[in-house]
């Protein structure tokens, strides 16, 4: 369905929120709005919970936020390794 491209990785500790933030790329437009996953690995899905934007260094950027009491805490540890330029599949 599309590409995420990540910017930044981070937690809202007061809101209990990880925000995993960059730029949409290879959009399919007829079947975004069917996409409902972050492929974080092979055998890997993360449901999207909310779309919003963040400004990052001036710039805007889409962020997909998920609530943290909803991921195990190995998956979290693994989405908090990940780089910038790192590449997500939206399924």
């Amino acid at each position: 369905m599309g590409v995420f491209i990540i910017k930044r990785v981070f937690t809202l500790s007061y809101k209990k929120k990880l925000v995993v933030a960059g730029v949409i790329k290879d959009i399919d437009k007829k079947n975004i709005n069917k996409s409902n996953s972050l492929l974080i690995s092979e055998d890997t899905k993360l449901p999207i919970q909310e779309l919003n934007e963040v400004l990052i260094e001036d710039v805007v950027y889409q962020a997909f936020t998920f609530d943290l009491d909803t991921l195990d805490t190995i998956l979290l540890q693994d989405i908090m390794k990940l780089k910038e330029g790192y590449e997500l599949e939206i399924i």
